[in-house]
């Protein structure tokens, strides 16, 4: 029951899922031992999380780290440093995996959610908000998809209305008097609220069923577009550079296996994991 209503809440909801033992978990044992003696992991731990990096949410609220220190240490130390948008998936139509619209559509996303209220929510009606997401994973193209807000169903094309109106006022705001270019953006992505069939997965959708095309087939041949077109001498670092940096971190590498000489893996968990089971770094 990891939230997000305060920080405080989200590090004791996350540190709790690494120290809770899983009974699934726990079935498939953390070690096989071999005929020989010998044992090799299975997985780290038999706790409903392994590590807090393996929460995988769509949103993260994230740090850097220092030497030594867990993801929730460097929040509890000092605070929200970025947010990890993990909900997107690369878009195939960029050689690049993502394109200018769609960065400032993101900037308009995230400021929306900046700016709109934003009422704490009890575990239920964050299950809520969850089951809305995943029908959109799962079913967004639908025109017909509802969705529940406030207890009621809500179909998602009305809802995306209300939503577009608001994020066409930021764009003006953040356009100003330099140019266009999020009120642009906006108005390109809202004709898929009228047409889902024209989102990314529609499109892609459409040449696998025009061409009869295997998604593989597809995927091979834009890559091989895409290393075509990106072929080019590197501009910013040499050769000699890349040479430069994999010797350093060889040598690196190196050093640290010598400084953990005598300590095995097992005491090296154990040690982790009771560090990372307690408040501050």
């Amino acid at each position: 029951q990891i939230t997000y209503n305060s920080l405080r809440d989200y590090v004791q909801r996350l540190r709790r899922a690494i120290t809770t033992p899983s009974q699934r978990f726990s079935a498939i044992g953390v070690k096989t031992q071999h005929f020989d003696g010998s044992t090799d992991y299975q997985q780290l731990n038999a706790n409903i999380l392994q590590i807090e990096n393996e929460f995988y949410s769509p949103i993260r609220p994230k740090r850097v780290a220092k030497n030594g220190e867990t993801p929730t240490q460097a929040l509890e130390r000092a605070g929200v440093e970025y947010i990890e948008v993990r909900a997107l998936d690369v878009n195939p139509f960029s050689p690049v995996g993502i394109t200018a619209e769609q960065i400032r559509m993101l900037d308009l996303v995230l400021l929306y959610c900046l700016l709109t209220d934003s009422p704490t929510l009890d575990w239920d009606q964050q299950l809520i908000t969850e089951r809305n997401f995943t029908k959109v994973v799962l079913d967004g193209r639908n025109p017909r998809l509802t969705l529940n807000q406030d207890g009621y169903e809500r179909p998602i094309a009305d809802w995306l209305e209300e939503i577009f109106a608001d994020l066409q006022q930021i764009a003006k705001f953040l356009d100003g008097d330099s140019g266009s270019a999020y009120q642009q953006t906006v108005n390109e992505h809202y004709p898929m609220v009228l047409n889902p069939e024209l989102t990314l997965s529609g499109q892609l959708l459409r040449i696998l069923r025009d061409e009869n095309l295997d998604n593989s087939h597809l995927g091979m041949r834009l890559a091989q577009n895409y290393r075509a077109e990106l072929k080019q001498p590197l501009r910013y670092f040499s050769e000699a550079d890349f040479v430069a940096w994999r010797d350093a971190s060889i040598e690196e590498q190196q050093q640290r296996e010598q400084q953990d000489a005598g300590s095995s893996f097992d005491a090296y968990l154990e040690a982790y994991f009771a560090k990372a089971a307690k408040a501050g770094a």
